[in-house]
């Protein structure tokens, strides 16, 4: 499980590459790793949402992660966010929620909702749409891989 969590975290974090500046204002130094985690997370989130049952993981886990996205949408002290204890387990237990088989038009509504919640932070449509359609692929093939 970890193992391949891990690779779909890693492909989105190489999908976001300079997007991460959306959560991370303080232009003037390195964006620190665990913000590039954070938001990468948050966006594989934020596109499995409409198909993966999270009931499995458990209530703290739940909490973290709604935690973890809404502190993305409100840039709410989000790097901090990112360092709470148990976090990085609770993402990874989510995304290993993500079934093998995904119907399509469940599928379909992942980029949809990533993409609004990227121009919301201010990414421009276009590059929303395009950064929804790396998280997509890299779903996809971490879905097809297991």
């Amino acid at each position: 499980m970890s193992a391949d969590a891990r690779k779909l975290i890693s492909s989105a974090e190489n999908a976001i590459g300079t997007d991460a500046y959306l959560v991370y204002p303080n232009n003037l130094r390195q964006i620190p790793e665990v913000v590039i985690w954070g938001f990468a997370s948050a966006c594989v989130l934020e596109f499995v949402k409409a198909f993966v049952d999270l009931k499995g993981i458990g209530e703290a886990a739940r909490e973290l992660i709604a935690g973890l996205l809404k502190s993305l949408k409100e840039r709410s002290s989000f790097e901090e966010y990112c360092r709470t204890e148990g976090l990085d387990a609770a993402v990874l237990s989510a995304i290993a929620t993500i079934p093998e088989r995904i119907d399509e038009k469940q599928f379909e509504v992942g980029p949809v909702g990533l993409k609004s919640v990227l121009t919301q932070l201010g990414l421009p449509e276009d590059e929303a749409a395009t950064l929804s359609g790396k998280m997509g692929n890299a779903i996809r093939t971490h879905s097809v891989k297991r």
